[in-house]
């Protein structure tokens, strides 16, 4: 079995370049304008940055469900 190769500038989830600032050795990314990723399994399993669609995505997607846990536990007002 041969090693798997991972390329740090490509996307994980789509192969797309990742343009990583970090990896770039630059002192900011474009990813820190977004939200942290709320998929912690997604990002545990991520073998390089994900790319600025892939990350929009996957931030939208995490805080669309944690709205939709948070409206679901939501104690009814009484009045």
């Amino acid at each position: 079995m041969q090693p798997v190769s991972v390329n740090s500038q490509l996307c994980p989830r789509c192969g797309a370049t990742n343009s990583c600032g970090f990896a770039q050795g630059q002192a900011v990314c474009w990813c820190m304008q977004l939200p942290p990723l709320q998929d912690k399994q997604a990002a545990a399993n991520a073998t390089a940055c994900f790319c600025r669609n892939c990350l929009t995505e996957l931030t939208t997607t995490g805080q669309a469900e944690q709205s939709g846990q948070a409206q679901q536990y939501k104690p009814e007002s009484t009045a």
